[in-house]
């Protein structure tokens, strides 16, 4: 039975009314957001690090001192360019936070120096953590986005060991899919709330841990510690194959000056470079669609708090520099040529990143130029050197510029 003109017209002027009341909220919103000020620092948090913390260490590619400040994070005191300047955080793993490097030589820290030279008020932040992962990624975005707000969030996915990494226990799927119109429309109310349901002791500002400091003896020690108990562990089989090395990697590992995790992972799984490249199998789809929840996590918290994220490929030496590839043989690891020329490390992380509907940057085959470059990675040691943090930096800074077009200019700088 048709309806009649009359019903057709009284629900026209609902949908219309509905319209016009959703339009008026959000532009009330918007009003709203423009009220409230950036909430200032807390004179201290423990984010990633126990505050104030320092380690020195000494290993057979390098020597260098970590200092963490009152925050929690590897960085200089906060805030670093004043309280206009457009902030961008990155959480990652040891290859942002920059193993084996000092501070100021981290990509990161490039990032923000050639952003600043084009003319940006930005202040890049270093969330990286050595040994974190995307399940950490999220629990960090948790803690410290609240803390910090920032403008934007850049996730820094290393090649391999992120998807492999991607621990499926504490997924909170907090992104649900319903709230995204809700989000889109009332983003500053939205985020009025959540700081309304901040506890007033908040546990991310608490000091329960005290500083942590270390010398290089000390770490040196508890590293050979830590290998002499793997070796101990070692079957007839993983012995054989550790007495295999290359001496120079072996005498390393034994006196403590090469990171133990990484030999005994390459005794237990030597092919774990070569697995990284079989798109096809199951726990592989499995990462992705796991590392997708955590991207799409972090998204959700950075997007209620007014931010954008986006994901970028962090280059991972065996995959990328021929020398890194060579040198990954002498601690153990097994790998193919094709490691060199394959896009399926980046094909993972571009599809979790598609799950989670963030954008997605790489530059591998921008790095890959430099493919017979000696010195960007560590000798035995694997992360990226000094030089090959720079020259990372300087690649995924005009990827990243687009993202910060909305900073504020320097005075003096070319609009």
């Amino acid at each position: 039975m048709p309806l009649k003109k009359s019903t057709l017209l009284n629900l026209g002027l609902a949908a219309f009314s509905v319209t016009v009341v959703i339009v008026m909220t959000a532009v009330a919103d918007r009003v709203f957001g423009t009220m409230q000020p950036k909430p200032e620092l807390p004179v201290a948090a423990e984010l990633a690090f126990p505050p104030h913390s320092e380690h020195a260490y000494r290993t057979h590619d390098f020597e260098y001192t970590v200092r963490i400040n009152a925050h929690g994070i590897r960085e200089r005191d906060l805030p670093v360019h004043g309280p206009d300047a457009y902030r961008v955080v990155v959480v990652g793993d040891s290859f942002t936070y920059g193993w084996g490097v000092n501070a100021e030589d981290t990509w990161v820290r490039r990032l923000e120096e050639n952003l600043r030279a084009k003319g940006y008020d930005v202040e890049v932040l270093n969330l990286g953590k050595p040994g974190a992962g995307p399940d950490f990624y999220a629990s960090l975005a948790r803690e410290a986005i609240p803390v910090l707000r920032p403008d934007l969030v850049v996730v820094g996915m290393l090649q391999n060991n992120d998807l492999a990494s991607a621990n499926p226990e504490g997924l909170s799927q907090l992104g649900d899919h319903a709230l995204r119109p809700v989000r889109w429309l009332y983003p500053n109310t939205i985020r009025w709330l959540a700081e309304r349901a901040l506890p007033e002791d908040d546990e991310r500002t608490s000091l329960d841990m005290p500083p942590q400091v270390t010398n290089a003896e000390n770490n040196q020690q508890w590293t050979r510690t830590t290998a002499q108990h793997f070796l101990d562990a070692m079957s007839e089989e993983e012995r054989a194959r550790y007495d295999g090395l290359d001496p120079v990697a072996r005498a390393a590992f034994e006196d403590g000056l090469l990171n133990p995790f990484m030999v005994d992972l390459a005794i237990k799984n030597p092919r774990f470079y070569v697995h990284m490249l079989e798109p096809d199998a199951q726990w592989i789809q499995d990462a992705i669609q796991r590392t997708g929840l955590y991207l799409h996590e972090i998204g959700q918290v950075a997007a209620t708090y007014g931010a954008r994220t986006v994901v970028v490929s962090v280059p991972d030496g065996p995959y990328v520099n021929r020398e890194a590839w060579e040198n990954i043989q002498r601690v153990g690891y097994e790998v193919e040529p094709e490691a060199l020329t394959s896009a399926a490390l980046d094909d993972a992380i571009a599809a979790a990143s598609a799950r989670a509907r963030l954008p997605f940057l790489t530059v591998t085959d921008q790095f890959r130029a430099e493919i017979d470059t000696p010195g960007l990675f560590f000798e035995l040691d694997g992360h990226l050197s000094a030089d090959g943090h720079r020259l990372y930096g300087d690649l995924i800074t005009p990827l990243l510029e687009p993202f910060a077009a909305q900073a504020p200019r320097l005075k003096g700088a070319n609009s």
